[in-house]
């Protein structure tokens, strides 16, 4: 992701096929393509005198002839760092406890509290706050107990995808997506647009 002042992006064709999104603070607007679900660019919390844009969708631009990209980490986000902060520590020093479980499982037989996990792990990752979506989406794996099934679906081991959503995995975007679609798929959503719309 690139960020330009709002005057110095232009969306010069397929305008009418872009869908809005405003998460949580509903401060940034998102903009995602309506026919293959992409994110093209959002005005930004940080700034929203700027748009953030994804390289990738920058006609005549290939990503792998662009060299080495300095990159920032998503928890250190200037308009919520406490909040993802306190968020990461939690993550990196909570115990998963007999009582954390089971609380986490009884939500988690509300459909919409696990819907709510998903668009919160998926916010996460486009904000880059790599960290907090694995653990959204952990939470998600433990207390549905779908580990076992979703690996099995993603033919990979349990134990490599119990490792792709740690504290300290990365996953490809290849593996993200899959995933993403599986879990969408357990909760009977066919599309990223209609999980974001659920949210309101």
């Amino acid at each position: 992701m690139a960020s330009v002042p709002l005057n110095g992006l232009t969306i010069t064709r397929g305008k009418e096929h872009l869908s809005v999104y405003r998460f949580n603070t509903r401060t940034a607007t998102h903009y995602f393509c309506s026919l293959c679900g992409i994110y093209t660019h959002h005005q930004m919390r940080s700034d929203p005198e700027k748009y953030g844009f994804n390289v990738a969708c920058l006609h005549n631009t290939d990503i792998n002839n662009l060299g080495v990209i300095p990159t920032s980490y998503g928890l250190n986000h200037v308009s919520d760092r406490p909040a993802k902060n306190a968020v990461k520590e939690k993550a990196n020093t909570m115990p998963l406890t007999r009582e954390f479980k089971e609380t986490v499982m009884e939500l988690c037989q509300n459909p919409e509290y696990r819907k709510a996990l998903l668009l919160e792990a998926l916010e996460s990752y486009l904000e880059g706050d790599v960290t907090v979506g694995n653990s959204f989406l952990r939470d998600y794996l433990n207390a549905t107990q779908g580990f076992a099934e979703v690996a099995a679906e993603m033919e990979m081991k349990e134990a490599g995808l119990r490792r792709m959503v740690s504290n300290k995995g990365n996953a490809t975007a290849r593996n993200l997506f899959s995933l993403f679609k599986l879990c969408q798929r357990r909760e009977s959503i066919n599309t990223a647009e209609e999980l974001f719309r659920l949210a309101g």
